[in-house]
């Protein structure tokens, strides 16, 4: 590397020495730009709800009767950016690469707040129901409004209804 980027040979000396005499308290100046890695699941996780917001806005674009949903409830907020950052820098990765573009392009996807609490349990509503053929997303009003629901909303209603 001293020899093909000549303009920073003293920074590649620097790494071969710490390497070659395994300096490993100083690893990190060669190792620190490298990620912890995202794991098989939490890069599912990303997919799953990315693909539940795409079905969900094909699905709301669909519908012909949308009282009880806005628009901005089917629009993927993105993730927190201080207590999910793998997730977001995941999910900014799948849009550069043109997945979901319709969806995420020229969008930050950092929505500045955790949001896990709130996408796992649609998501577990989302499963049951989920298209095969995600593309021909077809849930109704009423699966719309169930997946978007509050977490502990539905909790609260079987309370009051005495359940």
């Amino acid at each position: 590397m001293e020899k093909l980027d000549a303009e920073n040979a003293e920074h590649w000396a620097d790494c071969k020495e710490i390497l070659q005499k395994g300096y490993t308290l100083s690893y990190n100046k060669i190792f620190d730009p490298i990620w912890d890695e995202l794991s098989g699941d939490d890069c599912r996780y990303v997919f799953d709800v990315l693909a539940m917001y795409d079905a969900l806005q094909r699905s709301f674009e669909r519908l012909t009767d949308k009282e009880g949903i806005s628009e901005s409830a089917v629009v993927f907020p993105g993730f927190g950016g201080n207590d999910e950052t793998h997730f977001l820098v995941f999910a900014r990765y799948i849009r550069d690469s043109g997945q979901w573009e319709w969806m995420l392009k020229g969008k930050d996807l950092d929505c500045h707040f955790p949001t896990t609490w709130r996408y796992r349990p649609m998501l577990e509503k989302w499963r049951p129901i989920e298209p095969i053929e995600r593309k021909a997303a077809r849930l109704s009003r009423d699966d719309i409004k169930e997946i978007l629901e509050e977490p502990g909303r539905q909790v609260r209603k079987q309370r009051a209804a005495g359940d």
